[in-house]
């Protein structure tokens, strides 16, 4: 069974006319971390939100853990962190009596707080900043306070709404390790950011979110599978009218972008067993007219070539 199941979520925010999220099924494994991508106002803040107990929702059920958030919402939420894009602590206290503040508004006393302040002090690496007031931190040091404020209630589950806005390239990498090292500890982490190559290089798996709407989900290599399989030949010239109208003779749905060939998969009758006789047929036509070929590719391309791809595909 998932760790986390939603099924047929909606939320509509007041004084909206359209859902936020409109029938959301998801579900989330456990030591693994989710990517959401989407444009703004696609709905992935409201997910997490309504999915961490935030904001109610107007219908559907949320399972964490095998409680529902209906009957049981205390204990549901006791399993999030939440780690915001923007600043969620008092700027006028010092680290150590933010942290101190939020470990109290979690029930902990004592050696425990103690004991769990020093835990992600350590963690988020601010131990020798712990007397600084918060407002004087650095951009950098402010988004490990963020963290450290998530991670506070020990939780198996973290969402991260766009951690590493704005940051510079030294915090972004402490983050990113931090999400590996978590998920690598059996944490759950739930990621969104605008940021491709993150998504890529931390998530095992990706939600594509459109108008509220999951439009896709999967690995990356079960997404590329579903809905990018083409070659793509780069050369070093752009082709003149009279070679790009020979080539569109071997493939009627040839594009041709620059000095890049796009041969899609509806070109062929079986994509996967004649990727190499396409591929000979359109090198031989290359080669017979003296063009140079620069890179091959096939099937795998970036994550932001994906996503344009899936948006694309759900509006046609």
């Amino acid at each position: 069974m998932s760790l986390i199941h939603l099924n047929n979520v909606t939320k509509t925010h007041p004084g909206s006319s359209s859902p936020a999220i409109k029938e959301v099924s998801l579900s989330i494994e456990s030591a693994e971390a989710l990517g959401i991508i989407g444009a703004n106002g696609a709905g992935k803040s409201t997910l997490l939100l309504v999915l961490m107990g935030v904001l109610s929702k107007d219908s559907g059920t949320i399972v964490v853990d095998g409680s529902d958030i209906d009957i049981t919402p205390k204990l549901v939420r006791s399993h999030f962190g939440f780690v915001p894009q923007t600043p969620a602590f008092y700027p006028t206290l010092s680290v150590y009596e933010n942290l101190h503040f939020f470990t109290s508004a979690h029930g902990l006393s004592g050696t425990k707080q103690r004991r769990d302040i020093s835990r992600v002090l350590s963690f988020s690496d601010l131990d020798k900043w712990q007397t600084t007031q918060a407002a004087r931190l650095s951009g950098g040091l402010k988004k490990r306070l963020n963290l450290a404020i998530g991670l506070i209630n020990n939780p198996n589950i973290i969402c991260m709404d766009e951690p590493t806005a704005g940051v510079d390239p030294q915090t972004r990498n402490f983050i990113l390790n931090a999400i590996s090292h978590l998920v690598q500890n059996d944490h759950t982490v739930i990621y969104t950011s605008h940021y491709m190559n993150e998504i890529e290089s931390v998530c095992n798996r990706i939600a594509v979110f459109d108008n509220g709407d999951v439009i896709a989900t999967g690995t990356l290599a079960e997404l590329h599978s579903q809905h990018i399989q083409e070659i793509r030949i780069c050369t070093t010239s752009e082709p003149n009218h009279e070679q790009i109208e020979t080539f569109k003779q071997l493939f009627p749905g040839l594009s041709i972008n620059n000095n890049t060939l796009t041969i899609a998969a509806e070109e062929l009758t079986s994509f996967d067993s004649n990727v190499a006789d396409a591929l000979i047929d359109i090198l031989t036509l290359i080669k017979k007219h003296k063009l140079q070929v620069k890179s091959i590719n096939y099937g795998q391309h970036g994550l932001k070539d994906l996503y344009l791809n899936v948006i694309n595909s759900h509006k046609v």
